[in-house]
């Protein structure tokens, strides 16, 4: 009824394009190069080292001794309103066609469907790629598998090549969904990023939640998480874990707040400080 509804009385199309236009400004990405004194590009990959503060160490000098090109590339340039039109009418039809989503809300198709990205990453034209690589796996989605079935279907298919690694903590750059499944390995963003696509290309409603900083060390973790046919998201490690291996609170776990990346932004996080006094996570 919800599908009905939303799709004889409001030109979807419409409104999911101008969802996407309207908050692409939000997303821009700063391609580096590190550039000797003669102008020659050097290379750098943190993969050549054996550890990743070997890579940082060295990635340190190389800043110190060359300079660091920076191409700003934003979305309203390169994400044209053809790609986008393409992008919005394969993705309606897959929610159209969908056999789980007849109660899935408008709101939750627009922030988590129907986007080109899942954050942060380089942008590229992944779609047709995915789509092909996963048929077979969209396939048993259409013919009745439920939610948890096939995500662990597609988990078991990256186990056999895609790898996280450390050291991609030492990137000069983020990749794109394209040269992820070049270099077959990366951080936990990377990862997550890469399955979240993966998953809305064969009709499976994902995110990505973060923790930036544990409450108890250092550091911070990314995983995915899926809309189940109950509407409730289940939280696995995109790359690595199947659902019901990971949980993202226990024992040894203190998360002291989870976010949810969303594609458009939220108002009700309007900054009450100057601009320059909050931290670049947010």
């Amino acid at each position: 009824i919800v599908i009905v509804t939303l799709f004889s009385g409001c030109h979807p199309e419409n409104k999911a394009m101008d969802f996407l236009l309207s908050n692409r400004y939000l997303y821009d990405y700063a391609e580096k190069a590190l550039v000797d004194s003669m102008g020659n590009i050097v290379s750098y990959s943190p993969y050549d080292y054996e550890t990743l503060y070997n890579a940082e160490d060295t990635l340190e000098l190389l800043t110190i001794f060359n300079a660091v090109y920076v191409k700003n590339l934003t979305d309203e340039t390169l994400v044209t309103e053809d790609f986008i039109e393409a992008h919005v009418e394969e993705m309606l039809e897959k929610w159209r066609t969908s056999p789980y989503y007849d109660q899935l809300s408008w709101n939750e198709f627009l922030e988590y469907w129907l986007p080109y990205r899942a954050d942060g990453e380089k942008f590229s034209d992944y779609y047709e790629v995915l789509s092909e690589r996963y048929a077979p796996i969209r396939d048993s989605l259409q013919e009745g598998k439920s939610i948890v079935e096939v995500t662990n279907l597609l988990e078991k298919e990256l186990r056999t090549w895609l790898k996280f690694d450390l050291r991609a903590h030492a990137l000069l750059n983020k990749p794109s969904i394209l040269e992820t499944i070049k270099s077959r390995k990366g951080g936990c963003n990377t990862l997550t990023e890469f399955v979240c696509m993966a998953l809305r290309t064969i009709g499976i409603v994902a995110a990505i939640d973060e923790c930036p900083v544990w409450a108890h060390r250092n550091s911070g973790h990314q995983w995915n998480v899926v809309r189940a046919e109950s509407g409730k998201w289940l939280p696995f490690n995109g790359g690595e874990d199947l659902i019901g291996e990971f949980k993202a609170i226990n024992d040894s776990v203190k998360a002291p707040k989870i976010y949810r990346k969303q594609f458009s932004s939220n108002p009700s996080f309007a900054p009450v400080v100057p601009m320059e006094e909050i931290p670049g996570l947010f």
